[in-house]
């Protein structure tokens, strides 16, 4: 997906989060619950209160074939599903939806301290609170998260060390999502298991 262009659906849908927040968001509640609906992902773009108990029914959208109402939200449609097809794909093809290349790095660095915030919230707002419940390999992840979203950077300091840095925290963030994902995946297969065990 071209940021520029999720951008100006935003703007025209009267959304007035951050793109790359928005996008941690959705990888963040999806990582989390194990699957969320794109009805209940926008609920949150728009601030609207979620329940955790709601967001525990929220599931993937099934393929409907109804076409969206207007292009702008296609542009959020097509975001949400090609988010999920490779947050469950095999292959660690997650791409962060950021600032493109040719935009000054302090900016690119402020979306991803940004996507790193919606990442957080997703994964807090999705009940992934208590630092006892979640492996040890998901909690140094969360705390670097924690810090990349501290993270500043002066645009004056631009430097080729700078680019290479920045997509290497880039990469680690994509694929530390991943990772997540997996881990809190098999988590919770393992917790279904232990409940048909029981209830058998």
């Amino acid at each position: 997906m071209d940021f520029s262009e999720v951008s100006a659906a935003f703007r025209n849908l009267g959304i007035a989060q951050e793109v790359a927040e928005c996008h941690g968001l959705l990888c963040g509640l999806w990582c989390a619950s194990g699957g969320v609906d794109r009805a209940t992902w926008i609920r949150f773009l728009r601030n609207e209160t979620v329940t955790l108990e709601a967001l525990s029914r929220s599931r993937a959208d099934p393929p409907t074939g109804k076409p969206p109402a207007s292009s702008d939200e296609a542009v959020l449609q097509r975001l949400y599903e090609e988010t999920v097809a490779q947050l469950e794909g095999r292959t660690f093809e997650l791409q962060l939806l950021l600032p493109d290349d040719e935009q000054p790095l302090a900016l690119r660095a402020e979306a991803l301290a940004d996507w790193c915030k919606g990442f957080l919230f997703g994964l807090g707002a999705g009940g992934v609170k208590e630092r006892d419940q979640t492996p040890d390999n998901v909690q140094e992840i969360v705390r670097d998260f924690t810090e990349i979203t501290r993270a500043y950077h002066d645009e004056e300091e631009d430097s080729e060390l700078d680019e290479v840095s920045f997509m290497e925290v880039v990469e680690y963030v994509r694929v530390g999502t991943m990772l997540i994902y997996e881990e809190l995946q098999a988590e919770r297969k393992q917790r279904q298991l232990s409940d048909d065990r029981v209830l058998h």
